[in-house]
């Protein structure tokens, strides 16, 4: 396997690994209270449209009530 292609992999997995950490914790977020539906429901979308290296949300993004 080349470099580029293991790093792309390795990428991939990452990305993945990001992805069930950071809906767990939206939804322990929400179960407890902390924050909105919507919120949820926003944070699900862009949890879901992450690419691997994408740091595009900002804190103060996020509602927490």
């Amino acid at each position: 396997m080349a470099d580029g292609e293991k790093k792309r992999n390795e990428a991939l997995r990452r990305n993945a690994v990001e992805k069930m950490w950071l809906n767990y914790y939206n939804n322990e977020l929400l179960a407890r209270g902390l924050i909105s539906e919507s919120m949820h429901r926003k944070m699900k979308l862009e949890i879901s449209m992450r690419k691997p290296g994408d740091k595009s949300w900002q804190q103060d993004d996020l509602e927490i009530r």
